[in-house]
Order: C-alpha cells, then structure tokens, then sequence
C-alpha cells in the first residue's frame, strides 16, 4: 500500500513537472519597429509627430532558435496585427538562448473575414518583399522583451507608412466593403504608368514613390497616393472619369505654382470638378489617418509650398471658408479645387451628427462609385459632368444623408 502510494505520487510529479506551461520552457517578447522619419510632422497632429521608430503592424516575421551547431524554427509568422509584438515559448528551462530574428518587408495588417487579409509589402529595385530585409541575432534571458529595430532606408519608410495608413483606416472604420484580401504594394520606384516619371502615382495594385525631393519621407504625400488605391481596389478598376487640366484665366492663386509644368494639378488650382473629387478623396484619406477626429487636423501638402500645411477645420482663407469663391476669379459651374473637397470629405465625415450620421469609410466610397458609376454612364461629350451633381444624385444617398453631404459641400463652396 506504502509502493502504490510512493509511485502514485511520482507519477503525478512527472505529470506536472510536463506540463505544458509549467517547466521545461522560456517565454519571449519580440517587437518589431520601422525606422522612419518624416519631413512633415505637424503640431496638432495625433499620429507620429516626431518620432522616428513606427510600430510594424502584423510584420512578416521569422525566429530561429541555436543550439549548439544546429538551429531550429520556432516561430515563422506574422506580428500582431496592434502592437507588432510578437510572444514565443521554447522547450527549454532557464539559461540564456541564442535566437536570429528575420524581419521581411511585408506585413499581415488587417482581417476582412476568415482566411482573407489585407497585406502591405514594399520592394525597391534593390530590395525583394522575399527577402530577410532585418537580420538579427543576440543571445536573450528568458522573460526578456527584445525590440528589433529595421534600418533606416526607402522602403522602410514605406513600409512604416503603408502599415499604418492601412491599420488606421480600417481600425477606426470596419465597414469599408471589401471581403476579398488584397495587397496595397509600396514600390521605391518612379511612376510606372507616365513613362517612367519620377513622381509617386498609384494603380489598382501598387503605389510607386521615387526618393527624389524627399517624397519617401512625406507620409502625407503616400498616404495620398494608398487612398487612391484604396478606392480603385473597391471600384474595381482606375477607370473612373476624371480629368485635371486648369483654368488658364484663373488667378495665380488658383494656378499650379510647382517646379514642373508636366504637374496637371494641384489642392489649390481650379480644376473640373471630377478631379477635384477625386484628388480630394485621396487627401482625405491622409488627413483622416494622420489625425484624430476630436482635434485640430493637419494636412501638409507636398507639390510646393503654397498652401502648405492646410488646417483641414478652418482652411487656408480662414474659418469655414469655400477656396475657390473667396481666392478664384470666378466659382462656375463644373469646377472646384482639391482643398474644397477634402475638406466637404472631412466634414462629412467628423463633423458633428447634424444632418444625419457621420457616413461611415464605406458609405463614402459606396456614394462615390454610385456617383462614377453615373458619370461612367454618360456618354461624350457629356462623360465628364458634374461631380457635384452626381454626389447628389447617388443611389446610395438616403436623403438624411443627401442632406448632410449637400450642407458641407455647400458650406466648402463645393456646390457647383
């Protein structure tokens, strides 16, 4: 009776010392960071004013764990989606452990529905989204959180920026309607779809951004550029109508004031007013990730120095002030400007509840394809007609919602 009771008792001792958990292993933290550091931090901005290390949301990673001459996988994935950090067990007990730690330039940053996500990668002509863009190793205790830091360099900088851009718009706005996963690619690279021309553009599938001038250091400038994709990726396609040529009768402040006369447009120049509503969209989408909604929002623009850094609530001309009928010639029917329409985006969307409810990420871009899908359904030489009116007469607009887009497009002299 004494034996039975003696192995009954090291048979529970074994079975706890092998307990998942219990014994026989090390805990880890690993955190991932980029290293970026921007041109146009504002005051009043909520989001990375300054700081120069940006979390790597849902980071494509890869540890390895050395014993002795033989190493071991034992964790091959991806961050977390928020704090970029990710946990790891070892099968071990105490001492310290030699790890590589593999970072990629690539990250799984937001889950639409089950098994389909929304990818960032970023690749430059030296630089493959394949390869093991971070390499690290160093020895660790166990309990210790270790932060692993990439190198600062063009894509890193994207990368940062994309990541965030993408985790924010769909972090504070989950009824953007996509259900099938997507890859936003970042390219360090010049614009592929205008021969080659060292400026950023975007298509359905990737954003291109050249380092030239700084432009992989102005988030504003790619988050412009991630929010036409964003939209092209729901519309289906970059085919909806727009076109950018100027008013060559306007006043200097309503002219494109940049460096090269190839530059169609600008957020302050009289342009149609499918252009502006496309180009405004696109400068919403920065400002709207870049700032919180109870604040002051900034957006810095990047052509030229004139305007500059715009504050979104007031605008450059003071209070809630329309650009084009205070600064232009003349307010005709048809045309706008870029600034009018972001802000008309922004007020549509943070405003107070007046008018309706704030229209959620997806029920403004479902309003806007309503409104190219009526634009795309004109033939020429009407293809082009008024954004404007095309907003108002949307499919998707319930008429509370009419009602509030129409008073803060009226109120940013976008009514036209």
């Amino acid at each position: 009776m004494v034996l039975s009771k003696l192995v009954l008792s090291i048979v529970s001792l074994l079975f706890v010392s092998m307990a998942p958990g219990v014994a026989f292993a090390n805990d880890y933290r690993f955190c991932f960071k980029y290293a970026n550091t921007t041109v146009d931090g504002n005051v009043g901005e909520d989001y990375y004013k300054t700081s120069n290390r940006w979390k790597a949301r849902g980071a494509k990673i890869k540890v390895y764990r050395h014993t002795g001459a033989s190493s071991q996988i034992v964790y091959d994935g991806y961050a977390g989606r928020s704090s970029g950090c990710r946990n790891i067990t070892t099968p071990v007990s105490g001492g310290q452990e030699s790890f590589s730690i593999l970072m990629y330039p690539q990250a799984r940053v937001h889950r639409l529905s089950s098994g389909n996500y929304v990818y960032v990668k970023a690749k430059s002509p030296n630089v493959s989204e394949q390869q093991a863009w971070v390499t690290h190793t160093q020895a660790l205790s166990p309990g210790t959180t270790w932060g692993v830091n990439s190198a600062p360099s063009a894509v890193a900088r994207l990368m940062a920026v994309a990541d965030f851009a993408v985790y924010r718009w769909f972090r504070e706005d989950t009824g953007f309607p996509a259900n099938e996963g997507f890859t936003v690619w970042m390219e360090n690279d010049n614009c592929q779809n205008a021969s080659n021309q060292n400026y950023a553009c975007a298509s359905a599938s990737t954003v291109w951004v050249p380092t030239l001038e700084l432009r992989t250091r102005r988030k504003f400038l790619i988050g412009h550029e991630i929010g036409h994709l964003m939209y092209q990726k729901f519309y289906g396609a970059a085919g909806y109508p727009w076109r950018c040529e100027g008013d060559a009768s306007e006043y200097a402040k309503c002219k494109f004031h940049g460096p090269a006369a190839s530059q169609s447009h600008a957020l302050q120049m009289k342009v149609p007013n499918s252009c502006a509503l496309s180009e405004g969209f696109a400068h919403f989408f920065s400002t709207d990730v870049f700032n919180a909604h109870s604040s002051t929002a900034y957006f810095d623009y990047y052509k030229e120095t004139y305007p500059g850094k715009v504050n979104v609530e007031t605008g450059p001309t003071g209070g809630a002030t329309a650009y084009m009928e205070n600064e232009c010639a003349s307010a005709d029917d048809g045309w706008s400007t870029e600034l009018d329409w972001l802000r008309v985006f922004w007020a549509y969307h943070t405003d107070s509840q007046t008018n309706g409810s704030k229209p959620s990420h997806g029920v403004i871009v479902e309003h806007m394809k309503d409104a190219h899908n009526l634009m795309n359904s004109q033939t020429s030489p009407d293809r082009y007609y008024n954004a404007y009116e095309a907003m108002m007469d949307s499919g998707s607009s319930t008429s509370a919602r009419r009602a509030r887009f129409q008073n803060r497009a009226e109120r940013n002299g976008a009514d036209h």
